[in-house]
């Protein structure tokens, strides 16, 4: 299962309150980056960055993000990932519908693929 599938299943739960915990969500993210190698974190962020775009939560949107920026460190590269130009316009517009502080996420990952 991908790190996005099993990432939005970890948002869904969380959402729906079925997690007690406050901090389920960075947990799973701890989780999920932690056993990847750098070029599979790579390979994973397009998958999560589209997942952001999906998002009607601003906070399950700024954790997909911080999701994003987990696996661009952990891959440590700055390189633009698959899928980033078609990718962008719908997670943008996501973004602005959701309000400023989803908008600030998104220009955190930009400004680490100095696309901003």
């Amino acid at each position: 299962m991908s790190v996005a599938a099993e990432y939005e299943i970890e948002i869904k739960h969380y959402l729906s309150g079925i997690m007690e915990d406050e901090w389920a969500l960075a947990k799973a993210r701890e989780s999920l980056v932690s056993c990847l190698q750098p070029d599979q974190a790579h390979s994973e962020i397009p998958s999560v960055f589209e997942l952001a775009g999906r998002q009607d939560d601003e906070y399950a949107f700024a954790s997909c993000c911080w999701l994003v920026m987990s696996l661009a460190n952990r891959a440590s590269t700055t390189e633009l990932f698959a899928g980033y130009s078609s990718l962008l316009p719908p997670v943008k517009m996501r973004a602005q519908e959701l309000g400023e502080g989803s908008v600030k996420e998104l220009d955190n990952i930009l400004r680490w693929y100095r696309a901003l």
